[in-house]
Formats: structure tokens, sequence, C-alpha cells
């Protein structure tokens, strides 16, 4: 029926849509045909010790994160992606937390974490 069809897509915008306000209040983005990347922490938001990843994003990019001041992050299992640096010179890191579903792991994603003393890799990442 194509009813139905119709409220999946709708459905689904409405999600994108949350998705998306909650991203613009911390983050810039992108939309990819993988899904949504987080680009870059909005300038104004860059001291925060606390941000929260919205489940839904598929990627961080490449030093999107850099210089943050954030403290800890948990990184929803929506993630599958971070490039590399991705949280470059983030000196008060202390600890993140990493999904298991995560697949693809950037060079030097804690490149200058000075603060960060552990990282636990999850077994399935392939590259």
């Amino acid at each position: 029926c194509s009813c139905s069809n119709k409220t999946n897509n709708s459905s689904k915008s409405l999600k994108n849509e949350e998705l998306e306000e909650k991203l613009s209040e911390n983050y810039n983005y992108s939309l990819t045909y993988r899904g949504y990347y987080i680009k870059s922490v909005k300038e104004d938001k860059m001291n925060e010790p606390t941000l929260e990843v919205p489940d839904g994003i598929y990627g961080i990019s490449s030093r999107a994160f850099y210089q943050c001041d954030v403290t800890s992050l948990e990184i929803p299992s929506s993630v599958k992606n971070i490039e590399s640096r991705a949280f470059e010179n983030c000196t008060s890191l202390v600890s993140i937390t990493l999904p298991e579903g995560l697949e693809s792991l950037g060079n030097d994603a804690f490149n200058y974490c000075t603060k960060l003393e552990n990282v636990n890799i999850p077994s399935g990442i392939k590259k």
C-alpha cells in the first residue's frame, strides 16, 4: 500500500529533522550517502567539558574535535567511521568510549590527547 510508504518516509524525515536539530546545537555537520558526519565542533562549544554525540551519526570527520576541551565522550553505536586525527589536540580528554560496531578508526585519531590514558579499541575494527 502506498499509504504505509508515505508514513515510513514521514517518520524517517522526522527522525532526520530531530537528529539535525540535536547536531546543530553543537556541531557543523554534513549528510553523505552513508549518513551524517560531524565535521567540527562549533566555535562557541569548543570550551565545553561535556558534549553529546547523538545516536544516528554515521561518522566523525578528520579533526572534528580538534583542540576541543571536552573531558569525556561516549560514542554511540551508530558511529561506524572515525577519521584520522578526529580528536587531535584534545588535551583535556580523559576518557572515551568507542562502540563495538565501529568499523574504521583513522590513524592518529587521538594524536596529542595528553590526558587520555586508555582507549579500548573494539574488536571489529577493519582498518
